[in-house]
C-alpha cells in the first residue's frame, strides 16, 4: 500500500536519496529543499511504502500572462526499485488535485520528447500534450547595458521560481532583448539565480535572441497540459 503525504523537514534526506538514485549526476542542496518544504507556496509530497520514502514530487502556482493562477507540477521522481507500480501516477494525481484545490485554472508540466515513461505518466492522469516542441534554453551572461528592473510591463513575462533543485528566473510568453536584458539585471542582483526560456522551437528570432544572451539549449521538450474547467483528474 503507498501512503501519499505532505513532506517535512524530516524527509529530506530520504528525498536527496531518491534524486540521486534517479539522477546520478546531478547534486541534491538540502538547504534550498528545506526553503520548498517550508514555504506556503509549494506543495511536496512523498511516497511511502514500508514506512519507507520512495518517491516525491513537487508543485507550486505561478501566474499565467492573462493574471491567472497556473499549477507547475515541477518535479516527480520514484526510487527505481519501485518503478512500474504506478506510485509516480499516485504522486502527480495527489499534486494535481492539491493545485486544483488552490484555484488553479489549469495544471502543467515539461517533459522531454524522448521521456516516453513521464509521457504515459501524464496521460494516464487526464494531461493533453501540447504539439509544439520548445527548446529549453538556461544560463544567461551579456557584457552590454542591462535592462531597468522598474519596467512593470516587462516584468509580467519574468517569473522567479524556487524549486527542489534551483532558484531562478523564467521568461515566459514573450522573448525580446529588453526582457532578456531586464532578467540578467533582476538576476545579477540576487546572486545564484539560473535564467531560462521554454521556447518554441519554430520561434527563430526569440531562439536568436537566447542565444546572443548566452543561454545554451539544454533539450527538447512539451508542455503537457490539465484544464481543470474542462478536463477531470484521471
Amino acid at each position: 500500500m503507498v501512503l501519499i503525504r505532505r513532506a517535512n523537514e524530516q524527509d529530506i534526506e530520504d528525498i536527496i536519496q531518491v534524486k540521486q538514485a534517479v539522477w546520478p549526476d546531478e547534486a541534491a542542496d538540502a538547504a534550498l529543499m528545506r526553503q520548498v518544504i517550508w514555504d506556503a507556496a509549494h506543495l511536496t509530497q512523498v511516497a511511502i511504502v514500508d514506512d519507507g520514502v520512495v518517491g516525491f514530487v513537487d508543485g507550486f502556482n505561478t501566474l499565467s500572462l492573462k493574471g491567472v493562477p497556473q499549477w507547475n507540477l515541477d518535479l516527480i521522481a520514484v526510487h527505481p526499485a519501485f518503478q512500474g507500480r504506478g506510485i509516480a501516477s499516485d504522486l502527480m494525481r495527489a499534486n494535481t488535485g492539491a493545485g486544483r484545490d488552490t484555484g488553479a485554472g489549469q495544471a502543467r508540466g515539461l517533459v522531454a520528447v524522448d521521456n516516453v515513461a513521464s509521457q504515459r505518466t501524464f496521460m494516464r492522469c487526464g494531461y493533453v500534450c501540447d504539439e509544439v516542441v520548445c527548446g529549453l534554453y538556461v544560463g544567461g551572461d551579456f557584457s552590454g547595458e542591462l535592462g531597468s528592473l522598474s519596467n512593470t510591463e516587462l516584468a509580467r513575462n519574468i517569473i522567479p521560481v524556487t524549486t527542489l533543485n534551483y532558484r531562478g528566473l523564467w521568461v515566459e510568453n514573450a522573448w525580446t532583448n529588453p526582457i532578456f536584458a531586464m532578467a540578467l539585471g533582476m538576476a545579477q542582483a540576487q546572486s545564484g539565480q539560473i535564467i531560462g526560456a521554454v521556447i518554441p522551437l519554430g520561434e527563430r528570432g526569440a531562439v536568436d535572441v537566447a542565444q546572443v544572451y548566452h543561454l545554451e539549449l539544454v533539450g527538447h521538450y512539451q508542455w503537457w497540459m490539465l484544464d481543470f474547467t474542462e478536463s477531470a483528474i484521471v
